[in-house]
């Protein structure tokens, strides 16, 4: 490699023809286990750019010719690789005039590959053909192997605040009905009661939509007069074939009816919300906020 260097310093070679040829050479000292060829060309465009010239892009189309110039050079003839690094520079050099007259820069092939792109994307978030569907019995089973521990996590960190306020309120409610005969244990009652019901009830009939565990810290302890109250809240959406859980729907994970939440993803969830709270009330207490 330091003869390289020592090359690179003293050629007097064109840049086109000293980037081709230190692509070459530096190929050949092969100095990484993997990744020759990409440092190769990133040195390319250094050498290239560093003499003014536009950075050069090597496509998927054209890595049958730039393997066979390669192989040439190999065989002691590197001029078919010099005037394929050469017919690059034109091309970008083109390409980058293209662009500052405002003239599209388009390929033809970039449509095709925007299509293949996006095709992927699209089914990257479908759901597979055995997806599960939500049943009274799913949302049963979760409930009692995900969404109930998460709730019950997300209550006991919150209650390591609860010495700062006067007043402390924890509500888990389904289907945000916020009445006023709340029950503690609503959401595990209802669930049981739905699939002890004979015959089971139809899917469309009391099948929950939501569960929502809410937190309420009213009146901020404080030797001064400014008093504050804050408020938390876990929701999980219950649709068809996937469930959402966050705070809202800017924040909501994904989930399958199939997926297992695991521990480290509940105590992601209740930590990043009890920051969010612990954020609120710091803030509160600098702005002196009032209720």
């Amino acid at each position: 490699m330091q003869e390289l260097m020592n090359w690179h310093r003293t050629s007097k070679a064109h840049p086109v023809e000293l980037a081709a040829d230190f692509h070459y050479r530096f190929i050949r000292i092969h100095p990484f286990d993997d990744g020759n060829g990409r440092v190769a060309r990133l040195l390319v465009n250094y050498i290239l750019m560093r003499s003014g010239y536009t950075p050069i892009v090597i496509r998927a189309t054209q890595k049958t010719a730039y393997i066979t110039a390669l192989q040439k050079a190999d065989a002691g003839d590197l001029d078919p690789f010099r005037l394929f690094i050469r017919d690059c520079c034109i091309a970008t050099t083109r390409l980058s005039l293209r662009a500052a007259d405002g003239l599209s820069i388009e390929d033809e092939d970039d449509i095709d590959k925007e299509i293949s792109l996006f095709k992927i994307e699209v089914r990257a978030g479908q759901l597979s053909a055995d997806a599960i569907k939500k049943s009274h019995q799913v949302v049963a089973d979760h409930y009692f192997k995900h969404f109930k521990p998460l709730f019950e996590l997300f209550e006991a960190k919150h209650r390591e605040l609860d010495d700062l306020f006067m007043e402390n309120v924890y509500r888990r409610l389904t289907d945000n009905s916020y009445r006023t005969d709340y029950r503690v244990n609503e959401q595990e009652e209802l669930i049981r009661k739905t699939l002890a019901t004979t015959p089971p009830p139809r899917y469309a009939e009391n099948m929950i939509e939501s569960l929502t565990c809410q937190v309420n810290h009213k009146s901020f302890r404080s030797n001064g007069l400014d008093m504050f109250s804050v408020h938390q809240t876990l929701r999980i959406r219950l649709d068809d074939y996937v469930f959402f859980i966050g705070q809202s729907s800017a924040d909501e994970r994904r989930y399958t009816y199939s997926d297992i939440i695991s521990d480290t993803d509940m105590k992601e969830v209740v930590n990043r919300l009890l920051k969010k709270q612990l954020d609120e009330i710091k803030g509160k207490l600098k702005d002196g906020a009032t209720n």
